[in-house]
């Protein structure tokens, strides 16, 4: 079972609009402010509606202001004091379009049911793991299956199946053969940050919160793995085995961040204080390429399998 999967789409959180705002500079040049909503809109589309919200709120218009720029350069030069007013206008203009045009996107959303203001939406990334799991148990013919199952989870996935496994070994319902955990967020608690890292205790609250519905810090430690391998009352199974992966360098090397979303060390501690096998491996150079890299450890993880 592989999964990879976030709580609520980032674009349906405040996030975006914060990033919005700190861009709001890029609104005074033609052409390029459309990036801004691009990154809003056509980065992140999962619908069909989302693809008709790029054409008429990003890319019309984008075109028409580029196109409205080249052809008005010219004339405003030649205007002198009157041309170098109408291209201000025209550039300060950018500040009232773009985020109206944001806005309209917004409303759209709303209309459509797809915003979450209260968190009463929140997908259940648990029960939906669950779900597949038995799925998969229940099919086994289906699927060619020997009845061993393997648990796969990416990036928000990892932090799921993380969060699952752990879970389901407590309660003595699921028995995985395999638990692989791929450059996945494994500690969410922010209580305790201290130097630089104090200063962004907000921002991953936000993050926490808008995302996962992580409203404090009590929940926070619910939905981090390695507090919830840490807890005296788990018991592991210690049969199955943990793959821990991750990239060379997930952000690049960007401190603190880096540690903060992808440090393993704790977990993978957690886990062997608990009897469990950890192993550990590097895949790809970062949190993206990652992917391109992996087909060589899934052919050596199957023939382990196998062997």
């Amino acid at each position: 079972v592989q999964i990879h999967t976030p709580q609520r789409h980032l674009k349906h959180t405040t996030l975006m609009d914060i990033h919005l705002l700190l861009l709001l500079p890029m609104c005074l040049v033609p052409g390029l402010r459309f990036l801004v909503l691009a990154a809003d809109v056509a980065m992140l589309m999962t619908s069909r509606a989302d693809v008709w919200l790029f054409v008429v709120f990003v890319l019309l218009p984008g075109l028409i202001d580029v196109a409205a720029s080249c052809l008005l350069a010219v004339p405003m030069l030649i205007l002198g004091p009157v041309g170098f007013l109408l291209t201000l206008v025209w550039m300060f203009g950018g500040l009232i379009v773009v985020p109206l045009l944001h806005a309209a996107v917004r409303l759209l959303q709303f209309r459509r049911g797809e915003l979450d203001w209260d968190g009463s939406s929140f997908r259940d990334y648990g029960k939906e793991t669950e779900a597949a799991v038995a799925w998969a148990e229940k099919h086994e013919k289906l699927l060619g299956s020997d009845g061993r199952l393997v648990l796969c989870g990416y990036s928000s996935g990892g932090h799921v199946a993380a969060l699952h496994a752990l879970t389901s070994s407590s309660s003595k319902k699921r028995r995985f053969t395999s638990v692989v955990l791929i450059s996945g967020i494994y500690d969410l608690r922010t209580q305790g940050w201290d130097g630089f890292k104090e200063w962004l205790v907000p921002l991953f609250n936000l993050l926490y919160r808008d995302i996962l519905g992580c409203k404090s810090e009590e929940l926070r430690a619910a939905s981090s793995p390695v507090a919830v391998a840490q807890s005296p009352k788990l018991e592991l199974d210690t049969d199955c085995t943990w793959w821990v992966l991750s990239a060379q360098k997930e952000l690049m090397g960007l401190q603190p961040f880096e540690s903060i979303l992808f440090g393993v060390s704790e977990l993978c501690a957690a886990l062997k204080a608990k009897g469990a096998t950890v192993k550990r491996a590097t895949c790809g150079l970062n949190h993206w390429l990652l992917i391109f890299s992996f087909d060589a450890f899934a052919k050596s993880f199957c023939e382990s399998l196998s062997s």
